[in-house]
């Protein structure tokens, strides 16, 4: 899904500007409500998007890998 948003941003405007990202909590496992089930989801997109952000900004050093 997020390769399909940004072919459409760069399709459209030339550039990769679109992304996309999504939390994923089950019913029963990860909450009985909505609200706790959005909840969850939102922190797991969250951390997923954190993640994402901080390997793009790992710098790589010849021997020693990303860091």
């Amino acid at each position: 899904m997020r390769d399909l948003a940004q072919q459409a941003g760069r399709e459209i405007c030339n550039e990769d500007i679109l992304s996309l990202s999504v939390g994923k909590a089950v019913y029963p496992q990860d909450g009985i409500d909505a609200e706790k089930i959005l909840s969850e989801a939102d922190k797991r997109m969250y951390l997923q998007s954190e993640a994402r952000r901080l390997r793009r900004t790992a710098v790589c050093i010849p021997g020693r890998g990303a860091v």
